[in-house]
């Protein structure tokens, strides 16, 4: 067994670093489900969802509201902790209300919302899963990543049926849960 160093964090906490740019790059970050836990499906699709062109954040904090220039999610789902974050790219001038903004639209999407663009959401994470195993490099690496986590190497077979078998609701429900927990990082600089 490996012992994976505990990460505490009690409260939402600020990392800066100064310089004379007029960008700033944001990255807020959230404790997320490990990878092998059954609400990492959940939070793949969720990087399809508020992410793109027509996700909410791009919508709400690009084009509604003007306040970055790039906007992107990420969900990382290590073996120990996961993590979801979102990065944005602004200007200076707009840094403190583009990370308002940003904590408002992620606590104020509705279970529609999701519902919306849960089909697209699902495709693209299918196709991502599925240019990973392109390669008999890149298939073996997934084969041995969920043996070695307990979950077997017929779990790359499941993946998808694990992703179809999501509803709207479902996603939405795990989403909450983890935004009620409050705990967030977020990092800014140039």
């Amino acid at each position: 067994p490996i012992n994976y160093p505990k990460v505490n964090i009690e409260k939402p906490r600020k990392v800066f670093e100064k310089a004379d740019l007029q960008q700033d790059n944001i990255v807020v970050v959230f404790p997320a489900p490990s990878l092998g836990s059954r609400e990492r499906y959940a939070f793949e699709l969720l990087e399809g969802i508020m992410g793109g062109q027509g996700g909410i954040l791009f919508t709400e904090l690009r084009d509604k509201r003007s306040l970055c220039y790039a906007v992107f999610p990420f969900y990382f789902s290590g073996v120990g902790k996961g993590l979801f974050g979102v990065y944005i790219g602004t200007y200076r001038v707009k840094k403190e209300r583009a990370i308002k903004s940003l904590l408002e639209v992620l606590k104020g999407v509705k279970e529609k919302d999701f519902e919306e663009i849960i089909k697209r959401s699902k495709e693209y994470v299918k196709g991502g899963f599925e240019r990973s195993l392109e390669t008999n490099m890149g298939r073996a690496f997934q084969m041995a990543l969920y043996e070695s986590l307990g979950l077997g190497y017929r779990e790359v077979k499941r993946f998808q049926k694990k992703v179809d078998g999501l509803k709207a609701g479902d996603v939405y429900k795990i989403y909450r849960s983890f935004l009620k927990r409050g705990l967030y990082t977020y990092i800014y600089g140039p």
